[in-house]
C-alpha cells in the first residue's frame, strides 16, 4: 500500500512538472515585436484588467476558427476592463516575419494586440501545447482558466465574465457574446463504394 501511495505521489508531481503554470502568469518578454499595439505588460494591467492570452496561428484552421470569438470579446468587453492579447508563435520559418504576420492578421480581421513569439519564449513559459490555446488571467495576474483547442467558447466566456465581475461588478457587464461554436468535424457518411 505504501508503495502504491508513493507511486501515486510521484505521478502527481510529474504531472504538475509537465505544465508548470503558477501565478502570476508569465510576462511578455521585452523586445518582442507587437502588432496592433505598442508593448503591453501583464504587470501593467494587474489590478486594472482581466486578460485573455490567446495562442493563435494564421495558418491553422483550428486557430482561425477562434478569431471571431476573440474579436467579439475584445469589442464587447473592452470598456469592461478586458484585454485580449494574441500570441503568434511560429510553426514555420516565415511566421517569424513581422510584415507577413501583420498582413495575415489584417486579412483575418484581427483587431486586438498580438505579440510575435519568434523564439517561443512565451510558448515555453506557458507550457503551451498547441493552437488555439486560451488562458484567462484575473486581476491579480493569476491564470484562472485555460482551454486548449477550439470550441467551448460559452464556457470560456462564462469564466471571463466571472473574472470581470470580480473586477468591476456584474451590473456593469454588457450582454454575453453569442460566439458560434465550431461545426461538427464529421465529414459525413462514406459513399457506398467505400463500404
Amino acid at each position: 500500500m505504501r508503495a502504491a501511495s508513493l507511486l501515486l505521489l510521484l505521478m502527481t508531481a510529474a504531472a504538475r512538472a509537465e505544465r508548470p503554470i503558477n501565478p502570476p502568469a508569465p510576462e511578455f518578454p521585452a523586445g518582442s515585436a507587437w502588432i496592433n499595439a505598442t508593448r503591453l505588460s501583464l504587470s501593467g494591467m494587474r489590478g486594472r484588467k482581466a486578460v485573455v492570452v490567446a495562442f493563435i496561428n494564421p495558418t491553422s484552421v483550428n486557430a482561425l476558427r477562434v478569431l471571431p470569438a476573440l474579436n467579439a470579446w475584445f469589442d464587447r468587453y473592452a470598456l469592461s476592463q478586458l484585454m485580449v492579447v494574441g500570441v503568434l508563435t511560429p510553426e514555420l520559418e516565415f511566421h517569424r516575419d513581422a510584415v507577413w504576420a501583420k498582413k495575415m492578421l489584417k486579412r483575418y480581421g484581427v483587431e486586438f494586440p498580438v505579440v510575435l513569439d519568434s523564439d517561443r519564449q512565451i510558448w515555453k513559459a506557458y507550457a503551451n501545447e498547441g493552437w488555439p490555446a486560451l488562458y484567462l488571467i484575473d486581476r491579480k495576474g493569476r491564470i484562472v482558466f485555460d482551454r486548449l483547442g477550439e470550441g467551448g467558447y460559452k464556457e470560456f466566456e462564462g469564466e471571463l465574465r466571472s473574472a470581470l465581475t470580480e473586477l468591476i461588478g456584474a451590473h456593469e457587464l454588457p450582454p454575453a457574446v453569442d460566439a458560434p461554436e465550431p461545426r461538427s468535424r464529421e465529414c459525413g457518411s462514406a459513399t457506398s463504394e467505400m463500404c
